[in-house]
């Protein structure tokens, strides 16, 4: 085994079109503590190379006499190839500066990151890797309802699409502006609301910049609250057909007046933001329930056609995604998937089988499709499930794709109530007829993109990625292979067994209740959290030095702190006191390090006393639940 340390040299050579890769390298040696590069920027061929990594794309690499063999010419496009030669000189490329990108991501994950420091590399490489999947997606959802995403500043939302393009993502979706929460003064330069929205704003640039796509979700039919004065609200709730689930500022799409002022707007983010793919969701948020807007379907998609049109005016080559959140079974059969047997479809690019779209399986929805029809994407939740990421990390490994896997009717249920029933237990029900098959169905779909509210779900995106890329996925090696990757070798098999028991924490607490109170697990959960303390200090010990300056390690010990306390302390107890400031003190060091917001709502900016108070409240709501809880089991 060849070794990178703090005192060693890594010569460096890169080709123009991969600074991105380059740029992502440095900033891993320097947190990683891995040595110096030496970098050379090749403009021209390099004479007699010794160097030790070299990063480039086929077609510069051809003018050092650099050529794919067999293997590589095989490959698509963003296919990457890694191999060495008998001088230890290791080559990583690809078509695409995105395929260098993805291929030093598995460089850099097949290194072992040691307890001392040392970091062990393999004595030599031969690798060949396609991904099976075309769109590689992850969806933050920078809006007011998420932990933390709408306050980074445009350098970590980098770091952060950095650290997940090493993993293959291809694709980054985010909400560049969701108008109800926004004012029209964030198109008014100079102004703080204009200021407030930059990052957004640069967000496609920056994606761009290290050779990926960026995607937008926008909801159908919401407006400035300023635009929204004077025009016919739309309607909420339930409705003649579905269930309508909108937020601030929604506006009747049926109304000439509101839809002409809608639909200039949206071209006007357009012209603003340079977007390749734009996902419109029918509702959450959006949609109108109003009896000109019956059947909302055919509303929905009839407003989603005019406002493809504008993206594809102002953004040639960009695609669009329709989905079927929240339609019911005869929806989806009588009208939604009925519509793409029409010629009036062919402005569909994708067609997202959804969280709380599952009221007819996947399977079933193909047969329903013509021959001849836009690919499918998955759209799976992996945020939400037990507390909206207030109680940090937060894996969802075996279940990766609850939100899924059965056909729950939650659209019905909703239809029925006038209100959101509870997903939760419906998702985790496995008594329910089986909605998707991830180990057989990943022929039916073209790949996938997950929705997120905060880095707590960190791990489920990585899953999620990795599931796109490798025919040959594991949810359970993928955990292993991120263990490994962020927390070194050493500690990975300790720390995988930690997330496995989170994981069935929040199956325990959530067949009861999609965001249920921590103490709600029995004496199961109790024996899970005395194991879960044992193994993390047992890991702590394994622990390379650069993990504890990680947000991850960080988030982790939160977590499983605040399991532990749920259990073992009581109000009365002076320890509980010390407790509740220790975890208190954590969470405001978390929202340091990353923005993350932990403690609080989605929404919440952080506020030590009210952290404070909710902590206390987790604690001690645990003393009759708790109770209850070992009584029933």
């Amino acid at each position: 085994m060849y070794g990178l340390e703090a005192t060693s040299v890594t010569e460096l050579v890169y080709s123009n079109s991969v600074h991105a890769a380059k740029n992502v390298l440095v900033r891993y040696f320097a947190e990683r503590r891995m040595g110096t590069l030496l970098e050379v920027q090749a403009d021209t061929p390099v004479a007699g190379i010794n160097h030790r990594l070299i990063l480039l794309t086929w077609d510069e690499g051809e003018a050092w006499g650099i050529k794919p063999d067999e293997k590589a010419k095989l490959l698509a496009d963003e296919g990457f190839r890694i191999y060495s030669a008998d001088n230890g000189v290791i080559t990583i490329a690809s078509k695409t500066a995105a395929g260098v990108l993805f291929g030093l991501g598995f460089w850099l994950r097949g290194l072992s990151f040691r307890r001392n420091g040392h970091v062990d590399m393999p004595e030599c490489y031969d690798i060949a890797e396609s991904p099976d999947h075309e769109m590689r997606s992850f969806f933050i959802a920078t809006h007011r309802q998420d932990n933390g995403y709408k306050w980074w500043t445009l350098e970590r939302h980098r770091h952060y699409v950095e650290d997940l393009a090493l993993w293959g993502a291809n694709l980054a979706m985010y909400i560049p502006m969701q108008f109800g929460q926004r004012s029209a003064k964030s198109w008014e330069q100079g102004t703080p609301e204009a200021n407030d929205w930059e990052s957004m704003r640069n967000y496609p640039n920056m994606v761009h910049e290290l050779g990926l796509q960026v995607g937008a979700y926008i909801g159908v039919n919401d407006v400035f609250p300023e635009d929204e004065l004077g025009l016919k609200h739309a309607k909420n709730g339930s409705s003649p057909s579905m269930f309508i689930s909108g937020e601030e500022a929604h506006v009747c799409p049926s109304n000439p007046e509101a839809r002409e002022v809608l639909l200039r707007r949206r071209q006007e983010l357009f012209r603003l933001t340079n977007l390749d793919v734009l996902y419109i969701s029918p509702t959450d948020y959006g949609g109108c329930g109003c009896d000109d807007c019956d059947p909302y379907p055919a509303t929905y998609l009839d407003l989603a056609k005019e406002t493809s049109a504008l993206l594809k005016q102002e953004r040639p080559g960009s695609k669009v995604i329709v989905g079927n959140v929240l339609m019911t079974e005869p929806l989806l059969k009588e009208q939604f998937y009925a519509y793409f047997h029409s010629p009036e479809s062919k402005w569909v690019d994708y067609i997202a089988y959804a969280m709380h779209g599952t009221a007819l399986s996947l399977q079933d929805a193909l047969q329903l499709l013509p021959k001849e029809h836009p690919p499918i994407v998955l759209y799976p939740e992996i945020t939400m499930m037990d507390n909206w990421g207030r109680i940090g990390t937060m894996p969802f490994t075996n279940r990766f794709t609850y939100s899924l896997d059965r056909v729950t009717n939650i659209a019905e249920r909703c239809l029925n109530t006038n209100h959101w029933d509870d997903p939760g237990s419906l998702m985790l029900n496995q008594s329910l007829p089986l909605a998707f098959n991830w180990e057989t169905m990943k022929q039916d779909v073209i790949g996938a993109f997950t929705y997120s509210e905060g880095i707590h779900d960190d791990s489920n995106k990585v899953t999620w990625l990795d599931y796109g890329w490798g025919s040959e996925f594991d949810p359970v090696q993928t955990l292993e292979h991120y263990c490994a990757f962020y927390y070194g070798s050493d500690a990975a098999p300790v720390l995988k067994e930690v997330y496995m028991l989170l994981e069935k924490q929040s199956i325990l607490r959530c067949h009861k209740a999609f965001c249920p109170p921590l103490g709600t697990c029995g004496s199961e959960g109790k024996t899970n959290a005395e194991l879960m303390k044992h193994l993390l200090a047992l890991a702590e010990e394994q622990l390379p030095e650069w993990v504890k300056l990680n947000w991850r390690w960080h988030m982790l010990c939160f977590r499983v702190e605040l399991e532990t306390a749920v259990y073992f302390f009581d109000k009365e107890n002076t320890s509980f006191i010390d407790a509740r400031t220790n975890l208190v003190d954590k969470a405001e060091e978390i929202y340091q390090m990353c923005g993350h917001i932990l403690l609080l709502y989605p929404g919440t900016p952080w506020n030590r006393e009210e952290a404070l108070r909710i902590v206390a409240e987790f604690i001690d709501n645990r003393k009759a639940e708790t109770m209850d809880a070992f009584t029933e089991s």
